[in-house]
């Protein structure tokens, strides 16, 4: 799925410092690491998802949300 949606949706990038060029306060941000990972989680869920997963109903892995904790 995950170039159906970049070919239909373009890049997901739904936090500013994850784009190109950034956000100038990406380095000091508490919040940075929590966006990157919640965009590695998305980008892998697309990634694994096919369209016939869509169609059947069918989650890839146990069909639970990733675990996007730091410990």
């Amino acid at each position: 799925m995950s170039s159906v949606v970049e070919a239909l949706e373009g890049d997901i990038t739904f936090a500013d410092c994850l784009s190109d060029g950034g956000c100038r306060h990406r380095d000091s941000c508490t919040t940075h690491g929590l966006w990157t990972r919640l965009k590695d989680s998305i980008d892998g869920i697309l990634e694994d998802t096919t369209l016939y997963d869509l169609v059947t109903g069918h989650q890839p892995g146990n069909g639970q949300a990733p675990d996007v904790s730091d410990g």
